[in-house]
């Protein structure tokens, strides 16, 4: 009774707290009062009640002898069905005022008793009317089939009813005139059901919304919550035992390393803390060993799936506030690997060589075995040559780079080039298949573009232009005795390549008779070297200095036979600090001189303490 002028709040049912949550989409575990409630048992390390049902009159019929329950394969639902008997329902004040403040409250009693009930518990429930389902012998045959993964059909004499967790039809619902009820209470994982209802587009009701994200699991506490609430608002008799269908699933295991654990939360939180905190929020757990152990996850927590979500329910409950804050640390890990270093330096070579004036060709990895062995080139042993070549002459794999470029610039001259410079950087192979990376040069013809400052007749190339423009795309080189032998090289103009202390390769003018085969200029020159020894070491910086230098020649008569790499040995086993560098200039030869001859040489002096005295600079020279 109430009393006008009365404060509503000295009322008992209005003397109440009303809070109002706001969850993220995976969070449907708190989408009842009971998920709330066991979420903060967790946070607050209160037990968690459990609801005990007060004793109830029931049927005096078992549900077995009117519902008839029929399975088909495999389902992927939890199913409970309970039969009622419905005298009358009344809805109290206190519920009905509750149910307007969640915007619940329905027309009828008894679709109101259901919306409190899975608002309170969570558990998925929809009731029947038993009568307009039953048979000619009073019996209501239940079929449930699975149509796809996640999608379960629950029919009666071959009507649906519905699909469990998505849709129901109307025309069979109970309603407050229903004097027998069939209830449904279900579960099934949204893992599986929001994929099978986007592809198969099935429509849904209000009840997928909670389902979709996650309803409660134990489904008997929704069954004996109602029966309590319906049986204290009215005359309802509930069946004593309820048919149930369990779905065949695995528990979901994750493995925890606790340092990974505390790595992600950015502190170090006990083992014993995480064990607790997590068997409050229903995990299980299995110790496997001091540093890792096994969290069985349960099933209303679907949204748990590995050790950064474990790590973010630990937080939640110890509290961000409680973790010491510090700088974030990234470290980024080398991904600069071998491969990495050889693109970069092969790119560079070729933009060095397109600098210096020569166009890259790119030629197949094979070659004409005939045509190798013609030249001296060593061929593929015979056990591994090509089993099936791509055409007849190209039927073996190439063992030199030059050959291919050779044919190359004989198309070239096809169409009326006349000034051919080419490289290319690819594999080749020896007799076992072995693979190798080089790197091959060619120029034939006219060593520059036709032009005013030629008047039109640019010069040809030679041996000391090829040598500089080599240079220019390498680096620094030196050129001995050549010790390759194939039918390509010159035997007067032709020298071995060294880088540092490495022999690299072999530089030629083309000898007359390939250049007539191959239809080339007789100014043809080729070099091939090894792209491991074009790899710069790693350089150590020196320091510069800041001091003036000096540039001093000398003419040295010498051995007409000695080589000027045994005059640049004898020079480097000096060590004088002062010495920076030092090359030839000149040489000459006459018949005056004999068996002798005259090399002139430049050398480099400078000091990092100071600029160098007269006296200093002809001691060095002196030595």
């Amino acid at each position: 009774e109430m009393t006008p002028g009365k404060p509503l709040a000295e009322y008992p049912d209005f003397n109440d707290t009303v809070i109002e949550l706001e969850l993220t989409a995976n969070r449907g575990d708190c989408l009842s009062i009971r998920g709330v409630a066991r979420d903060l048992s967790a946070a607050l390390d209160r037990e968690l009640r459990r609801f005990e049902s007060a004793s109830v009159e029931t049927m005096s019929r078992g549900i077995a002898r009117i519902v008839e329950l029929h399975t088909h394969g495999r389902i992927d639902a939890d199913l409970l069905y309970t039969l009622v008997e419905k005298e009358e329902l009344h809805l109290p004040f206190l519920m009905r005022l509750r149910l307007a403040m969640v915007d619940t409250l329905r027309d009828e009693v008894l679709a109101s008793h259901l919306a409190y009930t899975v608002h309170a518990t969570g558990v998925i429930l929809r009731a029947y009317d038993a009568d307009r389902l039953k048979d000619e012998e009073g019996k209501v045959p239940l079929e449930i089939l699975q149509k796809a993964p996640g999608l379960v059909e629950v029919s009666s004499g071959g009507r649906r009813l519905s699909l469990v967790g998505i849709s129901s039809d109307p025309a069979f619902a109970a309603t407050d005139d229903s004097a027998e009820i069939l209830l449904e209470a279900s579960y099934i994982d949204p893992e599986i059901l929001v994929p099978a209802v986007a592809e198969s587009g099935e429509k849904t009701d209000e009840l997928y919304y909670r389902s979709s994200r996650g309803s409660e699991p134990e489904i008997p506490l929704g069954m004996e919550y109602l029966e309590s609430r319906c049986s204290a608002a009215g005359s309802c008799r509930f069946s004593k035992t309820p048919l149930s269908l369990e779905a065949d699933r695995e528990d979901r295991i994750l493995s925890v390393d606790i340092s990974k654990l505390n790595a992600v939360i950015g502190q170090e939180i006990p083992k014993g803390t995480i064990h607790t905190i997590l068997k409050r929020l229903g995990f299980v757990i299995h110790h496997t060993g001091a540093e890792r152990f096994g969290a069985t996850i349960p099933r209303w927590r679907h949204d748990i799936r590995n050790i950064q979500d474990v790590a973010e329910e630990i937080l939640r409950i110890v509290g961000i506030n409680q973790i010491q804050a510090r700088p974030l640390e990234l470290t980024e890990q080398n991904r600069l690997t071998e491969s990495t270093r050889r693109f970069r330096i092969r790119r560079d070579l070729r933009q060095r060589a397109a600098a210096a004036g020569f166009f890259e060709a790119v030629t197949y990895a094979f070659a004409d075995r005939k045509l190798l062995e013609s030249y001296g080139f060593p061929v593929l042993d015979e056990s591994r040559e090509l089993l099936n070549p791509i055409v007849e002459e190209l039927n073996t794999l190439r063992s030199t780079l030059t050959v291919n470029l050779l044919e190359a610039a004989r198309r070239n001259v096809s169409y009326g080039k006349r000034r051919i410079p080419l490289f290319e950087i690819g594999s080749v192979f020896d007799r076992e298949r072995q693979e190798q990376e080089r790197v091959a040069f060619l120029w034939s013809g006219e060593a520059e573009e036709p032009g005013v400052p030629n008047q039109g007749k640019p010069p040809r190339i030679d041996f000391a232009r090829f040598v500089r423009e080599l240079g220019s795309v390498i680096g620094r080189f030196r050129l001995e005795s050549c010790t390759e032998s194939n039918a390509l090289i010159h035997p007067y103009q032709s020298a071995t390549v060294w880088i540092g202390d490495r022999p690299a390769g072999w530089l030629s003018k083309l000898h007359p008779k390939a250049a007539e085969a191959f239809g080339l200029a007789e100014e043809t020159f080729v070099a091939e070297l090894d792209f491991d020894v074009l790899i710069p070491p790693y350089i150590e910086a020196e320091p510069v200095s800041n001091f003036q230098g000096t540039f001093k020649d000398l003419s040295l008569l010498v051995d007409r036979e000695l080589p000027y790499r045994a005059m640049e040995e004898a020079l480097e086993k000096l060590e004088e600090p002062l010495l920076r560098r030092f090359f030839p200039i000149d040489r000459y030869e006459d018949e005056h001189l004999g068996d002798q001859k005259s090399m002139t040489l430049r050398f480099f002096l400078q000091s990092g303490e100071g600029t160098l005295s007269d006296e200093e600079i002809e001691g060095v020279m002196q030595r």
